[in-house]
């Protein structure tokens, strides 16, 4: 709780930081894109002393990147930041000044051991970045404050050895062993060349495959049957216990008899494991009976940095039993019920407010209904938040989440109790965050067919635009922060968003977009991701 001192006369702003000059007139001076802290003062019994950040709210004017009362400059020119709170308001001005850059060096540089996978990758298939696992960072200017050390690219002499990724987090993703060249490129509009820095990278795998064995006489499946494929894995380090680094595998197949070889997902967690092998690659194969007969299987290590050989073996596959046809609908209906049953005990007795979408949500689809009183503390929670949001919860996925839960309660989200949460999301300032902005922009207008205010800033017309300029050209897969790293959740929110505007002139006033949004749903599914 912040007890506010009625007794404040006045308020001012103070600027500081490494490269901050007061310039004695009210104004104030930052080399660059120095830090800059706006400190903020009050006077009261005609003394002056700080006060805590957290009882203002910032608002910035200018190129600048801000948190809260810090800011960066992006360009050189004028900032002007302005702070609400406590009954007061003060603003200042702060002139960033042309700071050239003067070099650039790409982080990663030298030589990085591969092995441990990202728990958080899709099918938790990529190797641990460079930043994650070794601090290398992506690139570093000079000077630190340099006015435009932000506007720099890093390329890779060979994507499918290691590249960067904007992707939750801006790292070298290293995806197998061999030796590239990164090249750090700063475009500093004020000067005839951009400056450009190199790094020689290599990578080499911590247990690199030596040799694969088959164990056994020979390997007998019957048809529909699956089977453990008794492969052995070994590597310089195999007899301290760490698995191989990249048990992948090649396989051909030739004979009357058909089988599938899968892997037993893509990697595995141990959290307590001694050499801290936490998540690596999953070097366990199944192989599946599909047609009677005696097939010849041959598998080639991807990993040759070891010498590994190529192994080959018979499968002989016997008559079996047809597998029986799946009950999706018994599968679905049991996986509702036991999910719903695991949210009513984690829910029971809760007092639902702002915060907890995803719940009301649930239970209200799947006809759980949440009580009067329940739905009406929902409610006027919701009412609570947005009279006077934070910036945080004006947030396009934020609201998107929002308005979807209100409208599956059966209220009107562009006139909740006085409040037009469908106008606050279309005036999305933070729509061009990612992808899942505009991507859940559209799902919630559409739950409840809400027609666009009149002096939006965004409407379907521009989120369709916006969400297309995610798309890979080449996979059709869609990005989170850019059309370059894709994957397979973003893509399928995507097509969900677009779904509805698939037949041309049916929900945008642009037959030309129109076409091009069917265009991009084909394309999304049917071609094939990256994992």
């Amino acid at each position: 709780m912040t007890v506010v001192d009625a007794a404040v006369e006045e308020l001012r702003l103070v600027p500081t930081g490494k490269y901050v000059t007061d310039q004695k007139d009210g104004t104030y001076e930052v080399a660059g894109s120095g830090t800059v802290t706006v400190n903020a003062q009050i006077k009261k019994n005609g003394s002056w002393k700080a006060a805590p950040a957290s009882v203002f709210e910032f608002t910035y004017g200018g190129n600048a990147a801000h948190t809260r009362n810090n800011f960066n400059a992006k360009a050189p020119g004028k900032i002007t930041v302005t702070a609400k709170g406590m009954g007061k308001e003060a603003t200042v001005e702060v002139t960033s000044t042309y700071v050239p850059v003067s070099s650039v060096v790409p982080g990663p540089n030298g030589t990085y051991e591969l092995h441990l996978r990202n728990a958080n990758s899709e099918g938790m298939a990529d190797f641990l970045d460079l930043t994650l696992a070794d601090g290398a960072g992506t690139v570093v200017v000079y000077p630190e404050n340099a006015s435009y050390g932000d506007d720099w690219t890093l390329e890779s002499s060979d994507p499918k050895v290691a590249e960067y990724v904007e992707s939750m987090i801006r790292a070298v993703l290293p995806r197998k062993a061999g030796t590239v060249v990164m090249t750090a490129t700063v475009n500093d509009p004020r000067q005839e060349k951009p400056v450009v820095g190199k790094s020689k990278v290599t990578l080499k795998y911590l247990n690199p495959v030596t040799s694969v064995e088959i164990t056994g006489a020979g390997v007998s499946v019957k048809e529909n049957e699956t089977i453990d494929l008794p492969l052995v894995f070994t590597g310089p380090k195999s007899a301290e216990g760490y698995h191989v680094s990249e048990p992948a595998m090649t396989w051909t197949f030739s004979g009357d008899g058909e089988v599938e070889i899968t892997r037993q997902g893509l990697s595995i967690q141990n959290k307590d494991d001694p050499n801290g092998e936490d998540c690596v690659a999953n070097d366990q194969y199944k192989l599946i009976g599909t047609k009677e007969g005696l097939v010849t299987v041959t598998g080639t290590p991807v990993d040759q940095t070891g010498g590994a050989k190529p192994i080959t073996f018979d499968a002989v596959v016997e008559p079996g039993t047809p597998e029986p046809p799946a009950d999706n609908d018994k599968i679905v209906a049991e996986g509702t019920a036991g999910a719903l049953a695991y949210m009513q005990k984690e829910y029971d007795g809760w007092n639902y407010h702002f915060g907890d979408e995803w719940a009301v949500f649930q239970f209200t689809r799947m006809g759980q209904e949440l009580t009067a009183s329940e739905k009406q503390n929902y409610i006027d929670s919701i009412v609570e938040t947005y009279q006077n949001p934070k910036n945080a919860n004006l947030k396009p996925t934020t609201l998107a989440r929002v308005i979807l839960t209100v409208t599956a309660l059966g209220e009107d989200a562009s006139n909740l109790k006085g409040i037009n949460l469908v106008d606050k999301l279309c005036q999305g300032k933070f729509m061009s965050d990612g992808s899942n902005e505009p991507i859940w922009a559209l799902i919630a207008l559409d739950s409840g067919r809400y027609e666009i205010p009149a002096n939006a800033k965004w409407n379907r017309e521009t989120l369709l635009e916006e969400v297309l300029t995610y798309q890979n050209p080449e996979n059709g897969g869609f990005g989170l922060t850019d059309n370059k790293t894709v994957g397979v959740d973003m893509t399928a929110m995507a097509v969900q968003a677009l779904a509805g505007y698939y037949n041309t002139n049916t929900r945008s006033a642009n037959s030309d977009l129109d076409a091009r949004v069917k265009a991009s749903v084909d394309k999304a599914l049917s071609d094939e991701l990256p994992l």
